[in-house]
């Protein structure tokens, strides 16, 4: 689970076959474009169609020259071009099949990437049910559309020109009657065109939250069965399923009329055109071969037809899906000026930061200036909604948009490399930061550098985890096989594989025994030598030893210094200890 090394053999081989990556670069998806695949598919199609065009001619030519050499000579020829046909349809088909295979692949990953950059207000504002949806449902769409629907709706164009030639040169009045007939069945699709693109975008609006709903269901399926809440998600699940079920109703109603209306208008044109080629056969103007002709290629034009009148219904559903999509590419990417950082550890500091979340009309911090030291723990401590959460944030960057300065070394963080500052931290937090995999999967999660099978052994021995956790043990999603402890601890040994200059342990401590704790205290001292150690903690024990203590609330720093002068000189700090802090410790 480490980061994959970039110009790998499998990456250029990839880059090198797959021509569609370059047009589906950000924002730029194409619904009507064309890799060297899909023309190769097109090609071998036309190739195919046209020996089929041929078999109509030859069983003319079977029906209307009395002669058995003529008849076996024809005969022969028709199998032939059967054969060659289907080969060579077989051949477009796979085609085909690896354009759309690489161009699903190709998609997703580009969501992927996209998704992984952008900023962290926008995972806030979006559910990941959604966003899973477009990845997988959506580009699923496009890819139908631009690899199948596109490719026959060309065949089927070229089918029914040449068709049409073909029936020209045969007979121009039976020609004219077969091409007008057709062109009322086709335009029949085009009115009810816009009306499904209307319906197909809402279906897929309307499934991007069911889907949304079921991802936060599962994830949240040990609350639910604490709190038996399974009848009241049910019902709120089973009011979106009942609006997806109105929505698709009413875009089935749109189908139920075009697709049997399309059928009805084709066989009446059918019945017309071999009603009028009966009217000519009886009175001699055309022969039995060149009416079967007429015949074998109108059916063989029908499929080509329909394709085209369901053209349009494809392509809107498929730009339903591409405007989900581009709204996702058109986002923007998280800020990175790329200025590189000192290549030395230096001091961390904030003057007068002020933010406020997008939307509200007080900021959650107001001048703050703190300092934090390299080789000190400096402590932040308030109570909840003090802005503890929001500072660590914003010293990482996740979010962004403040007044004031962040500053290492002289140099304020919006103007340096998005990677290169975020490298500079290790975040051990309460939260279950656990991917499915082995113990030694997580400890390698992120990391670019080599690490041998000791060294991971000894993060797990400095956090206090070996031989409790081998290598090779399954955490499971979310780390669900792991004990809160345990979860916390692998985050540590994490951190000390990663050895970044500074350290966050956002309450990193709060689900271990005393035992444990002190273990774990043991083994920050040691890994944060000359490191900048930052600490969030609702425990006495875990503040006490702090070199230094911010004391927030209601966003700003109302005192600083060590526990004991805190104590003396803060009564709000003193009643926090005695109100909060002490009860934790009596637990």
């Amino acid at each position: 689970m480490a980061k994959a090394p970039s110009g790998t053999a499998e990456d250029s081989t990839d880059t090198a076959s797959s021509a569609s990556t370059a047009m589906i670069k950000a924002g730029k998806i194409r619904l009507f474009s064309l890799d060297r695949r899909q023309i190769m598919a097109i090609l071998l199609s036309c190739l195919a169609t046209a020996l089929s065009l041929k078999i109509p001619l030859l069983l003319k030519q079977v029906i209307d020259h009395g002669k058995m050499l003529s008849r076996t000579s024809s005969l022969g020829q028709i199998g032939f071009c059967l054969l060659i046909s289907s080969l060579l349809e077989a051949g477009s088909q796979y085609l085909l099949s690896l354009a759309g295979d690489e161009r699903i692949r190709d998609l997703r990953l580009l969501l992927q990437e996209k998704l992984l950059c952008l900023p962290w207000n926008y995972y806030k504002e979006n559910s990941r049910g959604s966003l899973l949806s477009h990845v997988l449902n959506d580009s699923s769409v496009v890819k139908d559309f631009t690899v199948s629907v596109l490719p026959s709706a060309l065949v089927s164009l070229l089918t029914v020109a040449a068709s049409l030639g073909i029936l020209l040169s045969l007979d121009v009045k039976m020609t004219l009657v077969i091409v007008l007939t057709f062109a009322l069945i086709a335009s029949s699709a085009f009115p009810l065109g816009k009306i499904n693109e209307h319906f197909a975008y809402q279906n897929q609006a309307k499934l991007s939250r069911v889907s949304a709903d079921l991802d936060e269901n599962l994830a949240n399926i040990k609350l639910i069965k604490l709190t038996n809440a399974q009848a009241g998600v049910l019902q709120k699940f089973r009011g979106d399923l009942q609006d997806l079920f109105a929505l698709s109703r009413k875009t089935d109603a749109v189908f139920s009329v075009t697709g049997p209306l399309q059928t009805v208008l084709t066989l009446a044109g059918f019945l017309l055109i071999l009603l009028y080629g009966s009217q000519r056969l009886a009175n001699g103007s055309l022969s039995l071969g060149m009416l079967s002709s007429f015949i074998m290629y109108m059916f063989g034009i029908i499929s080509p037809i329909n394709n085209l009148g369901n053209f349009y219904m494809s392509y809107a559903e498929a730009r339903g899906s591409l405007k989900a999509i581009s709204e996702i590419l058109a986002q923007p990417d998280e800020a990175d000026p790329g200025q590189e950082l000192p290549k030395k550890a230096a001091d961390l500091k904030v003057r007068d930061l002020t933010f406020a979340y997008p939307g509200s009309q007080s900021p959650i911090l107001r001048d703050l200036s703190l300092d934090f030291k390299e080789g000190a723990k400096t402590a932040l401590v308030g109570p909840s909604g003090a802005g503890k959460t929001t500072l660590i944030n914003l010293l990482t960057r996740l979010e962004a948009g403040y007044q004031g300065q962040i500053l290492l070394g002289g140099l304020e963080a919006r103007n340096c490399s998005l990677p290169a500052w975020r490298d500079l931290f290790s975040v051990v937090a309460q939260d279950n930061n656990i991917f499915a995999g082995t113990v030694a999967d997580n400890l390698l999660f992120g990391l670019e550098k080599s690490v041998s099978r000791s060294d991971m052994i000894q993060a797990l021995q400095v956090a206090n985890l070996w031989p409790e956790l081998d290598l090779g043990t399954q955490t499971g999603e979310g780390g669900w096989k792991l004990s809160l402890g345990q979860s916390q601890r692998l985050q540590l040994a994490r951190a000390y594989l990663r050895d970044a200059p500074c350290l966050i342990l956002d309450e990193a401590t709060a689900n271990l025994d005393p035992e444990s704790e002190a273990k774990v205290s043991q083994a920050v001292d040691r890994i944060a030598r000359e490191k900048i150690v930052i600490i969030i903690a609702h425990r006495l024990s875990t503040i006490a030893n702090a070199d230094k203590i911010y004391f927030l609330d209601e966003g700003q720093v109302q005192a600083a210094g060590r526990h004991e002068e805190l104590l003396k000189q803060l009564p709000k700090y003193r009643a926090y200890v005695e109100d909060q802090l002490w009860p934790l410790e009596s637990r």
